[in-house]
């Protein structure tokens, strides 16, 4: 029997390493961070002041610095070790 070739299920490409970096978790994570980062929210009328900033300066840098730092453990965590390649390399 002929099947009609738009009718055939595509295989999983099990070739593709995985990513974890690339994970929903991180996307909601970051997509936390910016929402807060960004004083979009902030009411005009608010002039709360910490360290003499107004408070929306404050979490946004505080929150931008909470960015970095998640993305700099991200690259840390799931970036290829060199070392270890090179030492399978010469065994």
């Amino acid at each position: 029997m002929l099947q009609h070739p738009m009718s055939t299920r595509r295989q999983p490409n099990t070739n593709r390493p995985s990513t974890p970096y690339l994970s929903r978790s991180v996307w909601l994570t970051y997509l936390i961070l910016f929402t807060i980062a960004i004083p979009w929210y902030w009411p005009a009328e608010i002039q709360t002041r910490w360290l003499g900033l107004p408070a929306w300066v404050v979490i946004a840098i505080a929150t931008s610095a909470l960015i970095s730092i998640f993305t700099a453990w991200l690259l840390c965590r799931s970036w290829p070790d060199e070392l270890a390649g090179q030492d399978q390399e010469g065994s």
